[in-house]
């Protein structure tokens, strides 16, 4: 009877051979490197029984993610390929750009050059001492809570590697994220509400029938609807007349502006990729294909808001008035049909929006207040009403586990009751 033909192993089980000075190998095949290429592991053992040992335990490990499949993979490399294939897929745009900045501006230039498996405490320490010295004594100065913030990206973007067999040990583990100095914003006093609104209402009633009137009425509008609603910046700048019922006075807030990535190839403010009037194409857009987006122009675009839910937010007698001669008298062809925008009709970026908030200020003597400080004052003056707070959180859109516990369920004769009694005062100036 003819010898039975031995088994061959299945590719990726490995191979074990003898060499010429009579030791062992046994050879492992690992998952590509992030450049794709092949890797191996090899083990050199006296006797074939410890190699097939050897190569059994191996190929375990390899099964459960437990083996370095690169040894030489620096930082900065690492950072790429967490930006490109891993965050997207967990992080909104807005939140994977500000851990773009965080890399680029402070990860890599005080460790991208090391290995990840060289990492040390002392570098992750490192990086927050740089970011948090004072500058005059060379570091950037800036807050312990963008220290630690930058900490606890560094803690997830190393826990990834561990989890894709890049390393074996998460080494900011071993290192106490930076104590937090919380400096709290102070909000618009109830005086300095009234003074802000007084001035926009008495400037748009100037401006009357001049060429003045659309910029004074919409300044009017937009921070009417901040302090009177307390709504997010980006949710503001979202908004679109489609979500604005002026007739039931309320607002539907569902989308948020965000300038979304641009994949390489197309550049912003070069026409030739442009699909219609200032669009890129939806494969133009460097996201995940979960996000939910729709662009307006160039490269903003709406999407879901912070919380991922909408909200219908009431709107006060004094707000509805102001965006009703916005829509009577604005005649501008509007990006996305948006309500507050640039002169031109462009989005309005944040940026501009808080510049022209500071400089609210600044003109009528007001200093210290943030922009998102406007967002502080409407939660203020609603606890000062005693309003409950599952009424708050309906009326500002918290995803807190308080806010779990029913605020979507709040009826709105309730929040607009709420919001015209904490406002009474200013509606009645």
């Amino acid at each position: 009877m003819a010898a039975e033909k031995k088994k061959r192993r299945a590719k990726g089980d490995g191979s074990i051979f003898q060499r010429a000075d009579g030791y062992w190998v046994a050879v492992v095949e690992l998952p590509p490197g992030l450049n794709g290429k092949r890797n191996s592991k090899r083990i050199v053992r006296k006797s074939k029984a410890d190699a097939m040992t050897e190569l059994r335990k191996i190929r375990t490990q390899v099964e459960r993610g437990e083996v370095v499949t690169s040894r030489n993979v620096i930082m900065s490399v690492w950072c790429e390929h967490w930006l490109t294939e891993i965050a997207p897929t967990k992080l909104r745009p807005a939140a994977l750009d500000t851990n773009r900045s965080y890399i680029n501006n402070h990860i890599l230039p005080a460790i991208g050059r090391k290995r990840l498996d060289r990492l040390t405490a002392d570098d992750i320490r490192s990086v927050t001492r740089i970011m948090t010295r004072p500058t005059e004594e060379g570091g950037k100065g800036l807050a312990t809570g963008t220290a630690k913030n930058v900490h606890w990206l560094m803690s997830g973007i190393l826990d990834d590697a561990v989890k894709s067999g890049r390393v074996h040990n998460n080494v900011v583990d071993r290192v106490a994220p930076p104590a937090v100095v919380r400096t709290v914003r102070r909000p618009l006093t109830y005086t300095e509400c009234m003074e802000i609104l007084r001035h926009l209402a008495a400037h748009a009633d100037a401006t009357r029938n001049t060429p003045d009137e659309l910029p004074a009425v919409q300044a009017l509008a937009r921070w009417t609807f901040g302090i009177f609603t307390g709504t997010r910046q980006e949710d503001i700048l979202g908004l679109t007349w489609d979500m604005i019922d002026l007739n039931t006075a309320t607002a539907d807030i569902r989308r948020s502006l965000q300038w979304l990535p641009l994949r390489d190839g197309y550049s912003r403010g070069h026409g030739r990729h442009l699909t219609g009037p200032d669009l890129y194409p939806r494969e133009a857009f460097k996201v995940d294909p979960g996000v939910v987006f729709e662009p307006l122009w160039r490269s903003a675009c709406l999407v879901e808001t912070k919380t991922r839910r909408r909200r219908i937010v009431p709107l006060i007698p004094q707000l509805v008035a102001s965006l009703r001669r916005l829509h009577e008298i604005d005649t501008t062809q509007r990006a996305g049909n948006l309500v507050f925008t640039r002169p031109d009709g462009r989005p309005l970026r944040r940026q501009d929006d808080t510049n022209a908030w500071n400089e609210l200020c600044r003109g009528l003597g007001i200093e210290g207040v943030h922009q998102h400080g406007a967002r502080h004052t409407t939660a203020t003056l609603l606890l000062e009403a005693s309003v409950p707070e599952d009424v708050r959180m309906a009326i500002l859109g918290h995803s807190t586990a308080a806010a779990h516990r029913g605020y979507a369920h709040v009826d709105q004769t309730v929040t607009r009751a709420a919001l015209e009694g904490a406002f009474s005062g200013m509606l009645d100036g």
